[in-house]
């Protein structure tokens, strides 16, 4: 770990810029990165940049770039912050490393929504300091610009350093079609493919009983991002569902300690651990509403929602009894029968100009 930046407000010290501060902190004993230049001009600049874009393959550590700063604290001061970043730094990104392998086979996959899409194994390589194995092909229409198929000799890189892309097809496989052809039938359920209108993807029509989006689902319900439910991974969910224990996500929470012992490796404390992480997840009716996945509902909207029947949830916002033993009047709105969000209809005595404040059940959401 390299300690890159400080701050001194003793005047004592005399410290002017970036690179006296970086000096005195290796001299205080502090882990300094002794990679680093003062550059007299930007051509100079530049050409510190191209020099590290070949030589970072020589460093024990992962790098995606040069950062480039003005070296003096007083124009750091004058030219100061945009809303998002520096004014007096800025960072040059190295372009992607690309790499060559070969395509081992073509997967299709189907996720919760349905949608198909094929991925590529690759022959694994190492590309920007891991190993490479698999790469998405997003979409058929992806494959037939790419003209690829099994056999191939592809070019690969890391969009943004992380994701495995394949840019262009290098050499074809001798004796194969140029491209590799989508599949009629789902894999995994045998149901007939069909196009959505508007869209590139293929979709699996059987929505509620295809086992592969019944395990999407399940892992979407209880990953970070939605209920977050801990110890519930990848292969918990596809024992569950092969087993036929488990269909729903609401079906998750009608597991019994028995029926998680009965899991392969899973013994009495990861049970418990798990039996509790699945009810303990129901608390939270904020995350509920996220799982349903819709891309309409949006993370403003849906906390300000959250928080307004967490309010009205609370018992002092119920209907109470007065001092004379009569009913109240309720002073907020409420979840109606059908679960919805709802006002509460007014007295007559209190409506203006004949109209009612009145929402329909069915239009609070």
């Amino acid at each position: 770990m390299f300690t890159y930046a400080g701050i001194i407000e003793d005047s004592a010290y005399k410290i002017n810029s970036h690179a006296e501060m970086l000096e005195f902190m290796k001299k205080e004993g502090l882990n300094v990165n002794p990679e680093y230049k003062i550059c007299k001009n930007i051509e100079e600049a530049i050409e510190y940049c191209k020099f590290w874009d070949t030589e970072r393959y020589n460093l024990d550590y992962a790098t995606d770039g040069v950062v480039i700063k003005v070296n003096s604290f007083a124009l750091e001061n004058a030219m100061g912050y945009t809303s998002r970043a520096p004014r007096w730094a800025t960072a040059f990104k190295f372009p992607p490393e690309e790499v060559s392998t070969t395509v081992e086979n073509v997967e299709v996959n189907v996720g919760r929504t349905g949608a198909v899409t094929p991925v590529a194994v690759l022959k694994p390589v190492l590309v920007s300091g891991s190993t490479v194995s698999r790469a998405t092909l997003h979409n058929f229409d992806e494959v037939k610009r790419l003209m690829i198929n099994v056999g191939d000799t592809v070019l690969i890189k890391k969009a943004a350093e992380i994701i495995p892309k394949v840019i262009t097809v290098l050499e074809h496989a001798a004796g194969k079609p140029l491209d590799f052809k989508p599949p009629e039938n789902c894999p995994f359920c045998g149901t007939k493919l069909v196009e959505a209108e508007g869209e590139v993807n293929l979709y699996c029509p059987n929505t509620f009983y295809c086992p592969a989006q019944i395990k999407g689902r399940l892992e979407y319900w209880v990953s970070k991002g939605c209920m977050d439910i801990d110890g519930v991974g990848t292969n918990l969910i596809a024992q569950l569902v092969e087993r036929g224990m488990v269909e729903t996500p609401a079906d998750l929470y009608k597991l019994t300690l028995e029926d998680l012992l009965s899991l392969d490796l899973i013994a009495e404390k990861s049970a418990n651990s798990l039996y509790e992480a699945i009810q303990g997840s129901k608390s939270d009716i904020c995350k509920v509403f996220k799982r349903s996945g819709y891309q309409a509902c949006r993370k403003r909207n849906l906390r300000s929602d959250c928080k307004k029947i967490q309010k009205l949830q609370k018992p002092q916002n119920r209907r109470r009894r007065n001092d004379s033993g009569g009913r109240g009047r309720r002073q907020k709105d409420f979840i109606g029968d059908n679960g919805l969000f709802c006002k509460r209809a007014q007295p007559e005595n209190a409506k203006r100009a004949g109209k009612t404040r009145s929402r329909a059940a069915g239009r609070g959401f």
